[in-house]
């Protein structure tokens, strides 16, 4: 295994640089939002905003610390990487993304800029596009190469949003395009440019276990019960109760289609851990852009359990096939947040299209503020509600379109970017001698705690032949070190014996490989020593 010095050394090189660029940057051009955080310049209806939003701020952050980071844990030999990188992710992303949007506000009249605690939120969601890109290279990446995709991704991000917001105004209250697909297809161009490493001979590190299943179903229902606070946190009134309602069910129903799908393509009829895992979310992602709009309760299960569908098809069929095409992608991000962003995003250009006011009533303007006029029928409307803001005047198949035109241009500028973003990545500063051998694997980069080491040893006898012969398993593999064992008699069919025990089988029991029949005469050993090298 190779010692990363060198790349460790230009890691911390490359942060310090990061964070002294970040201080210089807010010492000069920052301070607090004059219209909100200044002292004396709160209004009391501000402050109550406030605290309603901050609470959903900080379910927020559950899913992104806590949600994607153990989400992202299934690998038995990533745990560290999966952790410490989803923190190191957010919080340079969110000063990033501050000071990045912080320049785009300066100008001749204004030398510095303002931030609010909304500011800090958009920096929240930035990062969640960097973690979804992440996901589709952990295991392959360097914590250095990891820093600067975060540099690179996040301008990346920042432009596509003012070109699909600004520009052609589009609509995506939960981040389907802008969020979602455009983190998944810039993962995937990455993972494209980085097609030059060798997966396969790192494969047997691509392994869960039965621990690391159980901390990344954690994840998932961290994410799964905050979601509707990240699809509703934009939104006021009406359509955040609507956003709240569409969601839970879209992903109520999601989580049953996968269940159903998952238990029918699993091996042997069983559950498969990654369908359970990430597929059951993916009602969240295709609902999010159409969160706010009129759906229908109906048309939210029937969205929600077409991405189950979509999403378990992606693990059990698609996922194989992207491979074939040298874009190896680790945790399917392909599969829960490309193929439902996608699908989400087309079901956003059909709902704009077909908006009416018969349909939406009064609230029509409030959730497609494009489609308000500019002309003298404004005034008239504004006498009813004083709140509205002056639109574009268009219609809702041309709202429709430019949701569609939005979606092109991000899965351009995603794909695009990811690509070159993964080639800047391979160059040799960046890079280091990280080998295709030591992919996936924590040591490289982290100071690992000593584990118990646990020998397993028994006698078993060979259907072809009858002879018998001793089996002896050190966690699992082969060959033991030489090491004292202590010896424990047992019967063939105690295998729920505390003797027999291994990091990947908590349970007590033997790996499903050295369960044998009852054939098999059982001599269990159970010792226990440090790491062995």
């Amino acid at each position: 295994m190779t010692v990363q010095n060198g790349s460790q050394k230009r890691f911390a090189c490359l942060l310090s640089l990061f964070q002294i660029v970040i201080v210089l940057g807010f010492a000069f051009l920052a301070e607090y939002d004059p219209e909100s955080a200044q002292p004396g310049t709160s209004e009391t209806a501000k402050l109550s905003e406030l605290d309603q939003q901050y609470p959903m701020a900080m379910d927020i952050q559950m899913m992104l610390f806590v949600g994607f980071g153990f989400l992202m844990t299934f690998l038995k030999h990533s745990g560290y990487s999966a952790l410490v990188l989803t923190m190191t992710i957010i919080v340079t992303s969110v000063e990033w993304f501050i000071l990045l949007l912080g320049l785009t506000r300066l100008n001749e009249q204004q030398t510095t800029f303002g931030i609010a605690w909304s500011d800090v939120v958009d920096g929240s969601l930035a990062s969640a596009t960097v973690l979804i890109s992440f996901g589709a290279v952990i295991g392959k990446i360097s914590p250095l190469q990891c820093l600067v995709m975060v540099i690179l991704e996040t301008p990346l991000y920042l432009a596509n949003l003012h070109i699909g917001y600004s520009l052609l105004t589009a609509l995506d209250a939960g981040g389907t395009i802008f969020i979602h697909a455009f983190g998944a297809y810039f993962g995937l161009g990455i993972s494209f440019a980085l097609r030059n490493q060798d997966v396969k001979a790192s494969l047997h590190r691509q392994t869960s276990s039965v621990m690391s299943d159980h901390f990344s179903f954690l994840g998932t229902m961290i994410l799964w019960v905050y979601w509707p606070s990240f699809n509703a946190y934009v939104l006021d009134g009406d359509e955040k109760q609507r956003a709240y309602i569409n969601t839970y069910l879209s992903m109520c129903s999601s989580t049953i289609t996968t269940l159903i799908a998952s238990s029918i393509c699993g091996e042997a009829r069983r559950f498969t851990p990654s369908h359970v895992q990430n597929a059951s979310l993916a009602g969240g992602v295709i609902v999010g852009a159409v969160a706010n709009m009129m759906l229908t309760p109906f048309g939210a299960l029937l969205a929600g359990g077409l991405a189950g569908l979509l999403s378990t098809f992606g693990y059990q069929v698609l996922q194989d096939k992207v491979l074939n095409l040298g874009i190896h992608d680790t945790c399917g991000v392909h599969n829960l947040h490309g193929l439902p962003g996608l699908f989400g995003g087309i079901l956003s250009i059909l709902l704009a299209g077909i908006a009416t006011e018969t349909k939406y009533r009064e609230g029509l303007y409030d959730v497609f503020p494009p489609l308000v006029p500019y002309n003298t029928s404004f005034l008239e409307l504004q006498s009813h509600n004083h709140s509205l803001q002056q639109g574009l005047g268009r219609t809702s198949w041309e709202q429709g379109l430019f949701q569609g035109v939005s979606l092109l241009v991000t899965l351009s500028i995603a794909i695009f970017g990811g690509v070159l973003t993964g080639y800047a990545m391979r160059f040799d500063i960046f890079n280091g001698n990280m080998s295709d051998q030591d992919l996936y694997d924590d040591e490289l980069f982290f100071d690992i705690p000593e584990k118990d080491e646990y020998v397993q040893a028994f006698i078993k006898r060979s259907n072809s032949t009858g002879v018998f012969s001793p089996q002896i398993l050190v966690n699992g593999k082969h060959p033991p070190p030489q090491i004292d064992l202590n010896i424990i008699r047992g019967q063939p069919d105690q295998y729920d014996n505390p003797a027999f025990t291994d990091l990947d089988e908590p349970s007590g029991r033997l790996p499903r490989s050295t369960r044998s029949s009852s054939e098999s005469t059982v001599l269990g050993i159970n010792s226990q020593r440090g790491k062995h090298e």
